[in-house]
């Protein structure tokens, strides 16, 4: 009798399963035989379908043609040295106003976080400008640590991204000698 019951549970426990895949899946098939039918279908129909690449980019506040550089904002890089694993995101290349700003997280089980960032990161450009960090907003002390690193958007009058293609930021003695980020601008 108990082997019936479990034999007629789990039958109606791979009939819900079976059901609930049947319905995610459907429309992805659905989806595919319509493109794999209708050859005018393209990406650019397709809502939410970036545009294509050989399509000119338009600046929001123009009908120009933009064809300045672009900062990869928001593309992370990951360094795992020692016993922190330390993430970075830059959120403003493209438009500085008083600082570039970078989101900086720090993740450990053994070492202590209440450093001052600031004192320890620097910013440099393949222009030849280098700026130290001026305010790192995040709370102090702890395991697991995230916040926001800010430096001055320029030195002595030159702006830090001008003429520059690459831009480095590096982190010293954080349980490790140095660690660097590095972003590139696409032309």
């Amino acid at each position: 009798m108990k082997f019936l019951l479990l034999v007629t549970l789990t039958g109606l426990l791979f009939a819900g399963c079976s059901q609930g895949n049947t319905a995610v899946i459907e429309p992805t098939k659905q989806l595919v035989q319509i493109r794999e039918s209708d050859s005018t279908i393209d990406d650019a129909s397709v809502p939410g379908s970036p545009p294509k690449s050989d399509e000119p980019m338009l600046d929001s506040n123009s009908d120009d043609i933009t064809d300045s550089e672009h900062w990869p904002d928001g593309e992370e890089r990951l360094d795992v040295q020692g016993a922190v694993e330390t993430t970075v995101i830059p959120l403003n290349l493209n438009s500085p106003t008083d600082s570039l700003n970078f989101e900086v997280t720090l993740n450990t089980h053994s070492v202590d976080l209440s450093m001052d960032l600031a004192s320890l990161a620097t910013l440099e450009a393949d222009n030849g400008l280098t700026v130290s960090a001026s305010d790192w907003e995040a709370p102090r002390g702890g395991h697991h640590v995230g916040g926001v690193l800010s430096f001055p958007i320029g030195l002595n009058g030159s702006a830090l991204l001008e003429n520059a293609s690459r831009v480095t930021l590096i982190i010293r003695d954080v349980d490790a000698p140095m660690r660097g980020f590095s972003w590139i601008a696409s032309e």
